[in-house]
């Protein structure tokens, strides 16, 4: 139970008790925002995206990352139809569900990593903790009673005034990737194309993520930064199924 103090007021001619929070109570926790990369996304690229987001916006949100199911594929409608897939979901929400239990919570997914968010919000024991769904270039967000959405396209986002994020980018993966990283590769592809052995949808879709470049616009909050205590997580091996958080 927390501490309180007992302050009496005299006011209108009433005497009346009110009760103050004290001093040495702590803050409430901050928001936790838990993000889902899309195909390809792996333990080190989401190590780099929670150092960045966290660098940036730590002072305002908690942050949490998972990578996309290795034996998924890019397939939108079932990543969590695998071993993998299931796995993460499970190791997801038993986190939210316990460990991060009183904290609000706003579950992100950018690309196909939106279908892994969905089950995952769907699996939450509370909804009403769930302060917003959000899909980056996803598809729809999952439909949860009471819970509110964003959903984020390379078109709607291009009707947006932020739409300048697209800036020199061309035909390709680069305004997807915008959406994580503002100085995403201009010529960044997807497919088989001959530029993808240098501009390709693997070698840069998540890498070269900074406080500076990270995009977090999308969580409409004015930011404040704070400094990782203890340095860039680390791990022994670089799990895609483990989530990554930063202290």
């Amino acid at each position: 139970m927390r501490a309180c103090r007992l302050i009496s007021l005299f006011l209108l001619g009433v005497w009346t008790i009110a009760v103050a929070a004290d001093p040495a109570d702590p803050p409430p926790p901050r928001p936790l925002v838990f993000f889902f990369g899309g195909h390809g996304a792996t333990f080190d690229d989401m190590t780099a995206w929670v150092v960045a987001a966290t660098t940036k916006c730590g002072g305002t949100f908690d942050f949490m990352a998972m990578g996309f199911p290795p034996d998924a594929g890019s397939d939108f409608g079932n990543p969590t139809g695998t071993k993998d897939g299931k796995e993460i979901v499970k190791k997801s929400s038993k986190l939210l569900n316990d460990k991060y239990k009183n904290q609000k919570i706003i579950i992100v997914g950018h690309s196909s990593g939106l279908a892994v968010a969905n089950a995952t919000a769907r699996a939450v024991d509370d909804p009403q903790r769930i302060m917003k769904i959000i899909s980056l270039d996803g598809g729809n967000p999952a439909s949860i009673p009471g819970v509110p959405t964003d959903h984020y396209s390379t078109d709607n986002w291009s009707n947006q005034p932020y739409s300048k994020i697209f800036k020199g980018c061309q035909p390709g993966m680069c305004r997807h990737f915008r959406f994580v990283d503002l100085n995403s590769d201009p010529l960044l592809m997807g497919g088989d194309s001959a530029r993808d052995e240098e501009h390709g949808y693997y070698l840069n879709g998540y890498k070269n993520l900074t406080a500076k470049s990270i995009n977090l616009d999308w969580l409409n909050s004015q930011c404040v930064a704070r400094k990782l205590k203890t340095g860039p997580p680390q791990q022994k091996k670089a799990e895609t199924d483990e989530p990554v958080t930063a202290s």
